[in-house]
């Protein structure tokens, strides 16, 4: 093969490996805040936390749209974490000269805050789409996600406070997370990863619509959550721990599906639309929990199931692994 030739292969593979690179946008965010908090550094960024991260050739996933709500009364308890503190509340990490000053923040400050200091940007959020791919296109500045919480920047006033940030976002009546359920076709580990979340302004649950107001891909949000202490009553616990665990509590509102339909708009017409919900996310869920049963043979977790139940998600596993090989 001829120098000419070899050239010539490696500059198309230098051009595809750039061009794959640009499906994901990821911008160079300007850190320029002394908080230790907001600000760690570098290093800490890239070892700070972890999360799980969705396989290259997962053998089995299922994409699911959770609505996590913090009005709810059943769901109350577990997503107060993210709602409270309502306001800022300043701390000390220890006594005396040492002492460190923290605050705590809710989970919309944090977002507004990163948002404010232009540390991460945000998305589009379309109802439309079947499966959001967060690229350049669907990609947001800071400002124009702050303009859509009615934050603008003018001459008479280039910043924002405190006070802001947090009446922009007392409207916020839930989140929307997005989870991917995988089976690692390598290891087997059965696992969650969460690929974005977006703050739900309006409460338009009732019938049956959201107003979402942009994504958020946790990829740039979780480096600074393992610095962020979540309430006073629980000392230690960080965001990072919480999303890790999977504290919070919500229905699934959406399976990803090619016609984009929700499990929620099978409920309209129910008279009780709520527990409709809850056992279409219940049902949904159980799935999910029983998937390492089906593919390791071992006794499922609904133990009521009778031999042709069995049978039947069985196929259905077959059926939906062979269409994600299909992707």
């Amino acid at each position: 093969m001829s120098l000419k030739k070899i050239f010539n292969i490696v500059v198309i593979s230098l051009f595809t490996a750039v061009a794959s690179a640009q499906d994901f946008y990821e911008p160079d965010y300007i850190v320029n805040m002394d908080s230790t908090v907001f600000n760690p550094s570098s290093r800490q960024l890239t070892v700070g936390g972890s999360q799980n991260v969705v396989p290259l050739n997962p053998r089995w996933s299922k994409t699911v749209y959770r609505f996590v709500s913090l009005k709810d009364t059943a769901e109350l308890e577990a997503n107060s974490y993210l709602s409270e503190p309502r306001s800022p509340i300043l701390y000390y990490t220890q006594a005396g000269e040492a002492a460190e000053k923290r605050y705590y923040y809710n989970l919309i400050s944090i977002i507004l805050r990163l948002l404010d200091e232009k540390k991460i940007g945000a998305f589009s959020f379309d109802t439309q789409s079947v499966n959001e791919t967060f690229t350049r296109e669907e990609y947001l500045t800071p400002d124009s996600a702050l303009m859509k919480l009615g934050l603008n920047r003018t001459r008479r006033k280039p910043d924002f406070d405190k006070a802001d940030l947090t009446y922009a976002g007392s409207g916020v009546i839930g989140y929307m997370v997005k989870e991917i359920w995988y089976v690692d076709g390598h290891t087997s580990q059965f696992g969650c990863a969460i690929e974005a979340i977006a703050p739900v302004l309006s409460d338009n649950t009732d019938t049956n619509e959201f107003t979402p107001v942009f994504w958020i891909t946790y990829r740039t949000l979780q480096p600074y959550l393992p610095y962020l202490e979540i309430r006073a009553d629980k000392p230690g616990l960080t965001f990072d721990a919480y999303f890790k665990k999977r504290m919070y509590q919500g229905l699934i509102y959406k399976v990803q599906n090619p016609q984009n339909k929700s499990l929620w708009s099978e409920c309209e017409n129910e008279p009780d639309p709520y527990s409709c919900r809850k056992i279409k996310s219940d049902q949904v869920q159980a799935e999910i929990d029983n998937i390492p049963a089906l593919l390791w043979d071992t006794p499922l977790k609904t133990s009521k199931l009778s031999p042709a139940e069995k049978r039947k998600k069985e196929r259905s596993l077959l059926l939906e692994q062979r269409q994600n090989r299909r992707k």
